[in-house]
């Protein structure tokens, strides 16, 4: 089994996007969900995903109809 840290930078190589900047923003969802990124397993990884998918979408929400509501007033 791969150790955490191999599990993040495979993750990472995987996406094709920039992998310094991505493997910090990994880094810091894992830590700031109380995990270790030594050993955070593949299940782990997929919660905090989840989770960090659903506020992104709930502020991206949130953003758009606060736009909206400001166009229907005339602001």
């Amino acid at each position: 089994m791969s150790s955490g840290r191999a599990l993040l930078t495979q993750i990472v190589s995987n996406t094709g996007l920039p992998e310094d900047s991505l493997h910090r923003e990994l880094g810091t969802l894992v830590e700031g969900a109380g995990l270790d990124s030594n050993v955070v397993t593949l299940d782990d990884l997929r919660r905090v995903l989840a989770e960090y998918a659903q506020e992104v979408l709930l502020s991206a929400k949130q953003a758009y109809e606060e736009e909206t509501m400001k166009a229907a007033s005339g602001e």
